[in-house]
């Protein structure tokens, strides 16, 4: 039986096995409006993840019918410690994670907490040592309650915090280009006069969204993200079966949406993404630095097609650019939202001791970069340690 709790109007229950889950396959694609809450690809991520990952779902009932949900994970999580992009070690942690997007429906205030008390529940009774509230909107009532609620050594007091942008689209992509600023214009129209005749350079562009292309892709894919500073930070695209897997099957059900630029016919930058509903989520892009010559960029090249193929040919209003807030996001995103991710350590000596070190390491990585922004390198570091990190590692 699924565990349960409730006050006044508001019940909340928490399902654990995969028989409980398929018990509310219909309830639950009533409320899924995002790829990491939908019911299909929850549960084939769940059998696609190792064996020691459990479902754990709470649902949200207000008087007697479900409204609202918050999808999570429970696994085992190599917790990073680092100063900036310098990871000094991991700690292997029994981590409840969710996801971006995946608490959907009613999350008013007094739902919000029976949905926090669960969760830390699972963390006082030793389930979980970490839970991750990721990319979470700061003003939900949720969010407010996590960072006030748990002990103040389980809290988080270094939490990431930034702006989760979209584009909102118009009917054209002439629309889109037209509002830009004319400094951002210029580049896209640019790239999109080289896509679309022919040009000297040898670019190409070609998009994927059939069963049948998905290993192609996830080779031509992986060959770029290779060689970027994405995949040494664990953000980027890595072909394994699990992904090529979740691919396969958004491509079934006709979500899965992806684009490689070639140079010459050698893969130099990519984009892929889940359509889902009127919007698109992209979920990785990376570029290979050996092309740095183009001007507009390659992977500036790559959005620009992207963007007028998704104004063009399909019924996509809205692209998501996902959690991070980059540079480029900024520049092209005309809808945003403050966001942060939560980070709740259980309450036990191993879990407040590991909350100390990372605030502290924090604390001392952010001395350091005020003092950095006073002297007017710490854009200058960045820029270095994305170089650094992105070279490819046989020049």
């Amino acid at each position: 039986m699924p565990d349960e709790r409730s006050r006044n109007e508001y019940a909340v229950s928490t399902l654990r096995a995969r028989d409980q889950l398929e018990s509310m396959r219909d309830v639950w694609q009533t409320l899924q409006a995002h790829p990491n809450a939908d019911f299909d690809l929850y549960l084939a991520s769940i059998d696609a993840a190792p064996g020691d990952t459990e479902p754990c779902v709470v649902f949200v009932n207000r008087n007697g019918e479900a409204v609202g949900m918050a999808v999570g994970r429970i696994a085992p999580f190599d917790f990073p410690v680092h100063i900036g992009y310098k990871t000094l070690f991991t700690v292997a942690r029994r981590t409840l994670t969710v996801l971006p997007g995946a608490i959907q429906g009613d999350f008013s205030p007094e739902a919000a907490e029976l949905v926090l008390e669960t969760f830390l529940d699972l963390s006082a009774q030793r389930e979980v040592d970490v839970i991750r509230l990721v990319d979470i909107p700061v003003h939900s009532p949720l969010a407010a309650l996590a960072r006030q609620r748990p002990p103040l050594l389980c809290r988080d007091h270094v939490r990431w915090s930034g702006r989760h942008w979209k584009i909102l689209l118009p009917d054209s992509s002439d629309a889109f280009f037209r509002r830009l600023k004319e400094k951002h214009r210029r580049p896209l129209r640019k790239a999109c006069a080289l896509l679309n005749g022919g040009n000297a350079e040898g670019l190409s562009c070609e998009r994927f969204t059939r069963p049948d292309q998905v290993d192609r892709f996830c080779r031509e894919a992986d060959q770029v993200a290779q060689r970027t500073y994405q995949r040494r930070l664990g953000a980027s695209f890595v072909l394994t079966e699990p992904a090529v897997r979740k691919l396969r099957l958004l491509a079934e059900r006709g979500l899965w949406r992806a684009y490689i630029l070639y140079v010459h016919g050698a893969p130099a930058a990519y984009w892929v993404g889940t359509r889902y509903g009127t919007t698109f989520h992209l979920d990785y892009t990376g570029r290979d630095p050996a092309y740095s010559q183009f001007n507009p960029g390659t992977g500036t090249i790559l959005f620009a097609k992207m963007v007028e193929d998704l104004c063009d040919a399909t019924g996509v209003r809205e692209i998501d650019f996902g959690f991070g807030d980059y540079p480029y996001k900024q520049r092209f995103g005309n809808d945003s939202e403050e966001t942060e991710t939560l980070l709740l350590f259980a309450p036990t000596i191993s879990g407040m001791g590991l909350n100390l070190l990372r605030t502290a390491l924090a604390w001392t990585e952010k001395g350091l970069a005020a003092l950095l922004e006073r002297l007017g390198l710490r854009a200058r570091l960045k820029r270095f340690w994305r170089v650094r990190l992105g070279r490819d590692d046989h020049t």
